[in-house]
């Protein structure tokens, strides 16, 4: 028996359009905080704080998703929990998942954290990959606790 030690990865591609969802829907959510902080029983000093800090939050976050979207345009996940960014500028990052990411049989939301930049989330469909890159991106996460 002839064993393989290639190691057992899977490649996934970014979907634009997911990304677009992503970065709108957390836009109206931004949006919609500011209309309940607005709206809530408190003094006009507290709402006007509160609004900053919520303002501060969602542009920081906001900012996260913009930079590591622009850089990433995919991500081969290893078998042990490892993931490698492929950038835009054709240089590779080396990185781990994180704990709450989200693997259903049509869609996948993946938490990466690269060593020198925040944590972030990918969103994935299977009708943007190739077939077998899928198929061994959930035997990947069927073993691994993170995903």
């Amino acid at each position: 028996m002839i064993e393989s030690f290639a190691p057992y990865s899977a490649t996934l591609r970014v979907d634009p359009l997911w990304r677009r969802v992503v970065v709108g829907s957390g836009a109206i959510f931004g949006v919609a905080g500011f209309v309940v902080v607005g709206r809530l029983p408190i003094g006009i000093g507290w709402a006007g704080l509160l609004a900053l800090a919520w303002g501060a939050m969602f542009a920081a976050e906001l900012l996260i998703l913009v930079r590591a979207y622009r850089t990433c345009i995919a991500v081969t996940v290893h078998a042990d929990g490892s993931v490698e960014i492929e950038r835009s500028d054709g240089l590779h990052d080396s990185g781990r998942l994180l704990p709450g990411s989200v693997i259903l049989h049509r869609w996948a939301w993946l938490r990466m954290r690269l060593p020198a930049a925040p944590a972030w989330a990918e969103p994935f469909a299977p009708g943007k990959q190739d077939r077998e890159q899928w198929r061994r991106f959930q035997v990947i996460c069927r073993h691994l606790t993170t995903c």
